[in-house]
């Protein structure tokens, strides 16, 4: 499968087993036309690579589109994502 995907503003702080990892929203679709959501922790060039270029178009990012329903309930379930608390003291 190949997908191309953009960032976007949208930070999400995503729940795990191990705690939380903070994570971007990149949007885009597969080569057939599909919509993509991913959940972006890390991303890296490799070692000895040019990245003046890469570390440029990294900063330019796009509001997110609404969110799509999905269509199809056989598809895989992806991870749950959840904004970071506000306050998070307890009562």
């Amino acid at each position: 499968m190949t997908i191309t995907i953009h960032n976007t503003t949208n930070l999400v702080d995503l729940e795990t087993s191990t705690g939380h990892v903070p994570a971007r929203v990149w949007e885009g679709q597969t080569a057939s036309g599909i919509p993509v959501a991913c959940f972006i922790t890390r991303i890296a060039v490799r070692d000895g690579a040019d990245i003046s270029q890469f570390e440029h178009e990294l900063t330019k990012t796009d509001p997110p589109t609404a969110p799509r329903r999905r269509q199809n309930n056989h598809a895989p379930r992806r991870t749950t994502a959840t904004t970071p608390p506000e306050n998070s003291a307890s009562a």
